[in-house]
């Protein structure tokens, strides 16, 4: 059954922000998690890592799983698995079963992170996918402010079990508005790959070079992204003196600048579709300077420079998504494509935060850790500029 791609891309998105809610859910009830589970400092900041190690190690079965079954089936999986999760969270009653509890949440999460812009790349005609994507794109930042919005009154309300009852009801809804919308999809999407001449495998995927320069530059751009998102507070509060109150509200605006920019980010590249390899280099030579200052702020400035950096990080994630499927010599790659993309998306977050804690621990130099952040940036636009010479011409 054929369905309109707009339609599609909102069980999408409504599917994705689920997802991010329910991994979320935890920030802003981790005093209660420790009080009421006696968790260390240390396993609650577990509880929220396991994601990152449960994306990576699920990323290629979910690509194959996606080719087997198709985005109706494997939506529905990553919707029940999370929903799952939370269900068994209700019932936690030490940390090991927290745990997993979070694990089953997290096969969701491996899930709809590969299914969401592989399902976009196949159903929006190439030069037209730069706004779905960049819509698409905000489901972090959009997922993580909505929940933070919607937690406080809830447990204010109900509790920390209230939170998790919230997510398993909100769970059931979505996954009854998904299959409703996405009825046959995975039969279509099956229909198109029998049609192509080269089966597409692993193996064969891991050869193309171009999905490693992109991939490289992602990885080394989500070093920074998420080792700063996970410092940057502390440094405000460190170092120029805020309170966590305000540290925290400055780090919240530049979320809501993000889910704004990836929506802009989709527009330009919809009209500048054959340019998404120069606007992308172009960005990260812009963050390379911009992340120059990351540890060099004043109390005045502070504000203006996140929300620079909020929008400047925007594109990035959205270029980078568009342009993946353009890694591999046909479409029936995507899955694949988009699986590799999430590892090494993944691989960067697991490790900017220690990166840069391992240096302000064993300095007590926050400037030192720019030299990092730029570090990074450099390896990033040294791919971009290679990046053309391995990537596929498409028509």
């Amino acid at each position: 059954m054929k369905r309109n791609p707009w339609l599609i891309l909102f069980a999408i998105y409504l599917a994705s922000i689920f997802v991010v809610m329910a991994e979320y859910k935890v920030p802003p009830v981790i005093p209660n998690l420790i009080s009421e589970l006696n968790l260390s400092m240390v396993a609650a900041g577990l509880s929220m890592s396991i994601f990152c190690f449960t994306a990576i190690v699920l990323a290629f079965p979910s690509a194959v799983i996606l080719q087997k079954f198709g985005a109706k089936i494997t939506g529905l999986a990553a919707i029940g698995f999370t929903a799952l999760g939370s269900l068994l969270g209700l019932g936690a009653t030490n940390f090991n079963l927290f745990l997993v509890s979070r694990i089953i949440e997290g096969i969701g999460m491996g899930l709809m992170a590969v299914l969401a812009p592989a399902v976009i790349a196949l159903v929006f005609p190439r030069e037209k996918r730069g706004l779905p994507m960049g819509i698409w794109a905000s489901w972090f930042p959009f997922g993580i402010s909505l929940i933070f919005f919607l937690a406080p009154s809830i447990v204010n309300h109900f509790g920390r079990l209230g939170l998790w009852w919230f997510t398993v009801i909100l769970g059931i809804i979505v996954m009854v508005i998904y299959g409703l919308i996405i009825p046959g999809l995975g039969k279509e999407t099956s229909q198109d790959q029998n049609n192509e001449l080269e089966k597409p495998s692993i193996a064969k995927a891991v050869r193309y070079p171009a999905i490693w320069l992109l991939g490289i530059a992602f990885f080394t751009f989500n070093i920074n992204q998420l080792g700063y998102v996970n410092w940057g507070p502390t440094y405000l509060i460190q170092t120029l003196q805020f309170d966590p109150g305000t540290a925290n509200y400055y780090f919240s605006i530049q979320n809501i600048i993000s889910v704004v920019g990836t929506v802009i980010a989709g527009l330009i590249i919809g009209k500048l579709f054959r340019y998404t390899q120069k606007m992308l280099l172009t960005v990260l030579i812009l963050l390379a300077v911009v992340y120059g200052f990351a540890f060099s702020l004043t109390q005045s400035i502070a504000l203006f420079y996140l929300a620079i950096l909020g929008f400047l990080t925007s594109f990035v994630a959205t270029l980078v998504w568009t342009m993946t499927p353009d890694t591999m010599p046909s479409k029936t790659y995507t899955g694949i494509a988009m699986a590799m993309m999430i590892i090494f998306q993944n691989l960067g977050d697991l490790s900017g935060p220690p990166a840069i804690g391992w240096i302000v621990q064993n300095t007590g130099n926050w400037g030192l850790a720019s030299i990092l952040l730029i570090a990074a940036m450099v390896i990033s636009i040294i791919c971009l500029v290679v990046y053309p010479k391995a990537g596929f011409k498409r028509s």
